[in-house]
C-alpha cells in the first residue's frame, strides 16, 4: 500500500511540475518576444540579448506562480479521474 500512494503523489507531483514548467517558460518566451517586437525589434546584439534575458529572469518567477496554481488546479481533474493500480 505504500508504494501505491508513493507512485501516486510521484506522478501527480512530476505533473504539476512539468506542465507548470513548460507553460511558464511558453508565457515568458511570448511576452519576451512581444516586448522585443514592440520596440521595433532591434538588433540582437550582447546588450540587446542581455536584456531580453533580465526580461525572461523577471518575468519568469512572477508567471511561474500563477502557472502553478493553475497546473494544481488542472491536475485536480486529472488526479481524480486516473486509475491507479
Amino acid at each position: 500500500m505504500r508504494k501505491f500512494w508513493f507512485l501516486l503523489w510521484f506522478d501527480w507531483a512530476l505533473f504539476v511540475s512539468v506542465s507548470s514548467l513548460l507553460l511558464t517558460s511558453a508565457v515568458d518566451g511570448m511576452l519576451v518576444f512581444i516586448i522585443y517586437f514592440l520596440k521595433d525589434m532591434p538588433a540582437l546584439n550582447g546588450v540587446t540579448l542581455s536584456a531580453l534575458g533580465d526580461i525572461w529572469i523577471f518575468w519568469f518567477g512572477i508567471i511561474w506562480s500563477g502557472m502553478l496554481l493553475l497546473s494544481i488546479f488542472v491536475s485536480m481533474k486529472r488526479f481524480f479521474n486516473r486509475c491507479f493500480d
